[in-house]
Formats: C-alpha cells, structure tokens, sequence
C-alpha cells in the first residue's frame, strides 16, 4: 500500500508536511506556501519510490473542509469527558488537520456565546487522531448544556465549524 502523497503543479513534485492514513481528502490539508490555488495532479508512491499509482487530477482550493472532531478530553491525562467545568483544560482532537490557529467558541440556547482560547496544539489527540487543541473551559453555567464549536485555520482561511454538545 503506497505510503506517501505527492503534489505536482508547473512541472514540479511537493510533498505535504504531513499527510493521512485515514481517507485521502484529509490527506489534501496542509500543504506547503509553494503549491498555489489551481490544478495540479496527486499520485500515492512508497517512500522508496518503488511502487506508484497513476497521477489523477484535483483542484486545490483555499477553502478547507469541516473538520472531523474525534474526541474531547481532559488535559494532560487524556481521558473522555462527558461533563466539563469552568477552569478545566480539555484537548479537542481533531482527524488528521493543523488544529493551530483554532477558533472555540461555546454557545448555549438562551445565553451570550463565551470564547476560549487556543492555548496550543499538539500531536497527542486520540481517537485515531494525532492532532488536538488544548483548551480552559470558560464560565459555562453548571448542570447546563453547551455547545462546543471549532473552526480551524487552514491557509489563512477558517473552516467550516464542528460542534458537540458538552454538558457542564
């Protein structure tokens, strides 16, 4: 099975910084500041070169697709949440995307949406996935229902939002 994705536009090779073993669109996510908008082809190749499939076309966009989130879960001990509290550090993991520059925002049904920041990413998500965001719970009200949602930053534009409900 081919192990490596490689990008060709204008007559050269780019290689992502990272790419998926999960589906190929996540595979299409991060991809260096040479590689503009436009067409270019993508074949899948063994690190060593020995084996590659046929070149097929795509088109590269900047908008990125919706993030896939996998797990939200304490910080550093990385265990499931199914209730959160103001002050706690959780990390949102996310399927095979940049999860740097990520966007939170808590909203609930009858009161003011509330933020909280992007402490950091990290490659410890779980879930299948390798890359999470660490967050502190802002002031959610307690024995309530929040909505979390993330949007990511991918070349400089925002995916669409994820969300799930967390309660508090």
């Amino acid at each position: 099975m081919p192990d490596t994705v490689i990008f060709s536009q204008d007559g050269k090779d780019h290689q992502p910084q990272w790419t998926s073993s999960v589906t190929p669109q996540a595979a299409l996510v991060r991809l260096g500041g040479n590689v503009h908008n436009g067409p270019a082809t993508v074949r899948l190749t063994n690190a060593d070169g020995t084996v590659s499939t046929a070149e097929f076309p795509i088109t590269i966009s900047d908008t990125p697709g919706t993030p896939v989130l996998t797990a939200v879960t304490t910080y550093p001990a990385m265990s499931p949440v199914s209730k959160v509290a103001p002050g706690q550090k959780i990390a949102i993991s996310v399927e095979s995307m940049d999860t740097s520059g990520a966007v939170i925002e808590w909203t609930h049904a009858s009161l003011p949406a509330l933020k909280s920041d992007s402490e950091f990413a990290t490659d410890g998500g779980v879930g299948g996935s390798k890359y999470c965001v660490v967050t502190t719970v802002p002031n959610v009200t307690p024995n309530d229902t929040w909505m979390l949602s993330l949007r990511l930053n991918v070349r400089n534009a925002l995916s669409p939002a994820v969300s799930q409900t967390l309660q508090t």
